[in-house]
């Protein structure tokens, strides 16, 4: 399980990445405003309407890939041990 830190540090290195933000409320609604991003990038485990700020910009989401997943990591991690 990675930090916000190593996260944003690996997410910003592609090229393609302007910005990493951090933030604190529930959702990131406040932030997507002021920034007014072009693009919001989600996961396969959420669909296009579910996904704060929708409305404001275009979002794309990827495909969910299980051996990628955090959770998976985990949740194999935790069965192994029993």
């Amino acid at each position: 399980v990675l930090t916000f830190e190593e996260r944003s540090e690996i997410v910003a290195a592609l090229e393609s990445v302007d910005f990493v933000v951090k933030f604190e409320e529930d959702t990131p609604i406040e932030v997507i405003k002021k920034i007014k991003p072009s693009l919001i990038v989600k996961g396969g485990d959420y669909e296009q309407h579910e996904v704060v700020g929708n409305e404001i910009c275009e979002v794309k989401i990827f495909p969910y890939v299980d051996v990628m997943s955090t959770t998976e990591k985990i949740n194999k991690s935790c069965q192994n041990k029993d």
